[in-house]
């Protein structure tokens, strides 16, 4: 009865749905012969780009001698896209554009397509000597979570505690989670209490591209950008439009997802809705033998609403709602001999608010400006230890950024954010903490000749916080570009400010702790031409004051400014496309070291040991073959060995592991109806293993889905 009552459900929304699309889409076509005049310029000299390629579905054209180019709005509605060899590709919305808009393009290096589609990047390679990834849309897979995306790029590591949905936590650079900022359009997701992000709550449906910013970054992004940031764009439809997704997995595996894009009154709306659920009672090999994983239920619903508005040539304004609901099982490490995984359960709810307003004042000056509301309540509850601990988190905060160019060769990048935090926790008690900071970014091309361009980067950041005071970090840099070569070196201080969890958690917070404060220094050397891209970067960074939880004499578990760490490495990636995109592929190669070269604690004997669950060598390749309409993928995973604990003790590791990934996509189109069918196969040798000890991950898992695309004409 309630399977059906589900069923029921379900169908009644894709019905009703569906009837709302047909009404509001109207489909047809314009009678009205119309064009829309556009022009070109180059952002840093604003001389006008010729020959710069335009397309919009099948219409395709190029900008003439003064940088301009004409679009018909006849029958046509969708995505502009505009490129040019040396300057980074620019996606817009047509319903966007107004007579006579001017687009301004970067002079950059060729580098993967940047999407534009309410959501900007922060900053380019060209602003910032830096390695910097790009995840397009078009990448991601059907219903994959932020920790399966991230996953599969260099330099990342995600530790996972089980199969399915289950929590899964970043690395960057050896460090841990707190050390990552993740970023929604600029806005912090992190949480003041524990510093860190739940990845399986944000799925890819959700946002337009992800970029990725390796290494610290903390003058340009603040407290916790010691590893890296990884920023999530807005998603924004390009045309009015219902999509559907039904999937079905293994283990009880069951997903529900509807979106909805239309524009009203000139405003676009997109509503999007999420539903996942399963008893997720996998299979695993646990010290030779077999078992199934109990209590790891979950049930996840997430609801998000966004619109864009035009109110002028100049402007824009974004809304955003997110919000999502997490209820979970919390099975707990096994134990050889004993069945039992616990009894403990946990909920987790979370609202984000947003309201943006884009401002271009000038061809040379524009403001962005933000106000946000970020809140979140978690419930713990184990009867079988008759604990029950309640948390709230509120963030709330305003933040100005402000783009000027100076001078064709000089840009500069400033920004003034104020926020206010507060907890509210059965553990940490009642706590606020405000925070101001300004910072400042000079761009300075100081070379440009022929096909040689070089620049100067300098940052400065100036933070306030109320509980410690104030921390002030510098960064520099260089890039050299040359042809389709990149090379660049920066240096930087970063800085991550102790959570509220380490300040004032009963028993064991300390509220003396101080910041953790980090030097880092990167080279590398970046190579793209035609289907062919190749990176490699170096990294050395040394992190002091860091924080680390030990157990004290009185036998309770207290967090100390007790260690300097030291990590070093190297990252590759190697991309190509070959046979007009019938094959193409990635390679991502990663070896590092994270150190403990100095430590307050008694026991000097771990000076020189690696950090715990961080490999030494990961190797991540993905093969893919585009034939048609069908799309047959490989993905393969491969770390070496990881300690248990800071002691390095030789019974004391997870073995090294390569796990075998699987996919297969096939769409149809007919006139405003898409269908694609879509399957995965993850571990499919069934592999042993663990990424956190004792927390064993599913022998094999599958699922396959069919996704309905009802598109606007």
């Amino acid at each position: 009865m309630k399977r059906m009552k589900s069923l029921i459900f379900f169908s009644s929304v894709l019905i009703l749905i569906t009837c709302l699309c047909a009404v509001q889409l109207g489909y047809g076509s314009f009678t009205e012969s119309e064009y829309i005049r556009c022009r070109v310029l180059n952002a840093w000299n604003e001389e006008a780009l010729k020959d710069v390629q335009i397309s919009l579905a099948e219409y395709n054209t190029k900008s003439d001698s003064s940088g301009c180019f004409l679009i018909p709005l006849t029958g046509i509605k969708g995505i502009v896209h505009c490129e040019k060899r040396g300057f980074y590709p620019v996606t817009l919305l047509l319903d966007t554009l107004l007579q006579d808009t001017t687009i301004m393009m970067q002079p950059i290096l060729k580098t993967e397509t940047i999407t534009v589609m309410g959501s900007k990047p922060l900053l380019s390679e060209l602003d910032m000597a830096s390695n910097i990834s790009k995840i397009r849309e078009e990448d991601f897979n059907h219903n994959e979570d932020l920790g399966e995306i991230l996953s599969k790029e260099g330099g990342i590591f995600v530790k996972r505690y089980g199969g399915g949905e289950s929590n899964k936590s970043i690395s960057m650079r050896g460090l841990g989670a707190e050390h990552t900022l993740i970023l929604f359009d600029g806005i912090p997701l992190n949480k003041s209490q524990t510093g860190i992000v739940d990845l399986d709550n944000y799925y890819s449906d959700s946002y337009s591209n992800i970029e990725i910013y390796h290494g610290g970054i903390s003058t340009l992004f603040g407290s916790g950008a010691v590893g890296g940031v990884v920023n999530l764009g807005q998603k924004q439809s390009g045309q009015e439009s219902v999509e559907v997704t039904l999937e079905h997995g293994s283990y009880g595996s069951k997903k529900f997802l509807t979106s909805l894009a239309l524009n009203t009154y000139s405003i676009d709306h997109v509503i999007t809705f999420r539903r996942s659920y399963a008893k997720n009672n996998y299979k695993f090999l646990y010290d030779n033998k077999e078992g199934y994983r109990s209590n790891s239920d979950f049930s996840k619903t997430a609801v998000s609403y966004a619109a864009r508005f035009n109110p002028g040539q100049n402007d824009v304004l974004l809304f955003n709602s997110i919000y999502f609901s997490d209820r979970h099982g919390v099975p707990r490490a096994m134990i050889s001999n004993d069945s039992f995984q616990g009894q403990a359960k946990m909920h987790e709810e979370e609202l984000l608010l947003r309201l943006k307003w884009d401002r271009r004042y000038s061809q040379n000056i524009s403001l962005n400006s933000q106000v946000y509301l970020r809140r979140n309540w978690l419930n713990y509850n184990d009867p079988h230890i008759s604990l029950l601990s309640d948390h709230f988190n509120e963030d709330g905060g305003l933040m100005l950024k402000m783009n000027m160019l100076l001078n064709p060769s000089l840009r500069i990048y400033t920004g003034l954010d104020a926020q206010n935090s507060k907890i509210r926790s059965s553990e940490a008690g009642n706590h606020q903490r405000k925070q101001l900071s300004g910072h400042a970014l000079f761009s300075w091309i100081f070379c440009q000749k022929d096909n040689l361009v070089m620049t100067l980067n300098a940052a400065v950041r100036g933070e306030y916080y109320s509980d410690f005071g104030n921390v002030v970090i510098p960064r520099g840099g260089m890039n050299i570009i040359l042809n389709d070569w990149r090379v660049f070196v920066s240096t930087g201080g970063n800085y991550r400010a102790p959570t509220l969890n380490e300040l004032y958690w009963n028993p064991g917070g300390d509220p003396e702790l101080k910041p953790e404060q980090s030097t880092s220094i990167e080279s590398g050397i970046n190579y793209s031409r035609d289907s062919w891209a190749f990176k490699i970067s170096l990294y050395y960074l040394t992190l002091k004051n860091m924080i680390r939880w030990y157990p004290a004499q009185s036998g309770l578990w207290r967090p100390e400014n007790l260690d300097v760490v030291r990590t070093k490495g190297i990252e590759i990636q190697l991309k190509t496309i070959l046979f007009q995109k019938v094959l193409e592929g990635k390679i991502n190669y990663k070896y590092g070291l994270a150190i403990l070269e100095e430590t307050s604690q008694a026991d000097t004997e771990i000076i020189g040991n690696r950090l715990p669950y961080v490999p030494a060598t990961e190797i991540n390749m993905h093969i893919a073959a585009n034939l048609n309409n069908f799309k047959l993928g490989l993905e393969i995973d491969y770390m070496t060995f990881r300690y248990t604990t800071i002691g390095n003790l030789n019974d004391q590791y997870l073995p090294s592991v390569a796990v075998c990934n699987m996919y297969a996509d096939y769409s149809q189109q007919w006139q405003w109806i898409k269908v694609i069918l879509y399957a995965r196969l993850n571990n499919i040798f069934k592999q042993e293993y663990q990424l956190i000890n004792n927390y064993p991950l599913p022998l094999q898992i599958w699922r396959i889905g069919i996704r309905f695309e009802l598109l606007g004409q």
